[in-house]
């Protein structure tokens, strides 16, 4: 499931042996860039969508287990191989 951190917190409430997993940009300059190349948002869209995630990455230690998503071929074998470890294959 892809959910926020209330989600995330909400799910975790209901089923306590849920592995949650953390996908986090490399820092909050990469993400505004990101966003900004994306050219999706409005200025004042932007200024909440990144105070969000501002308030979301601190939350990321309460989770299971945090990729950082530097590279997206990196990001999507870390995942991969995290599901693996976690499944036993």
């Amino acid at each position: 499931m892809c959910i926020d951190v209330k989600g995330a917190a909400q799910i975790s409430e209901q089923f306590p042996k849920a592995i949650k997993i953390f996908i986090k940009p490399p820092s909050m300059q990469e993400l505004r860039q990101r966003l900004e190349r994306r050219a999706s948002e409005t200025h004042e869209t932007l200024k909440i969508r990144l105070e969000v995630a501002f308030e979301e990455m601190q939350r990321a230690k309460e989770y299971d287990h945090i990729i950082i998503n530097g590279d997206l071929e990196k990001a999507k074998m870390d995942l991969q191989e995290l599901v693996a470890n976690v499944l036993g294959f």
